[in-house]
């Protein structure tokens, strides 16, 4: 890694490397010249909603 240079634009790459049943693995890079000089990675999961489950709380919204 390196820092970015000021005034530059940045640019970045993201992919979901490994797809399950309820858990998406992604990575991305941040970079100004080229991919194979990072500025900045990333790398992050996230949960698989069924649709079911989709703006359905257990909580009660709070009265005002």
């Amino acid at each position: 890694m390196r820092p970015a240079e000021p005034g530059r634009d940045v640019f970045g790459f993201a992919e979901a490397y490994r797809i399950t049943k309820n858990v998406v693995f992604t990575r991305g890079l941040a970079y100004q010249d080229s991919r194979d000089k990072p500025i900045a990675n990333s790398v992050a999961a996230f949960m698989r909603l069924e649709p079911a489950m989709i703006g359905k709380s257990k909580t009660k919204p709070a009265k005002d």
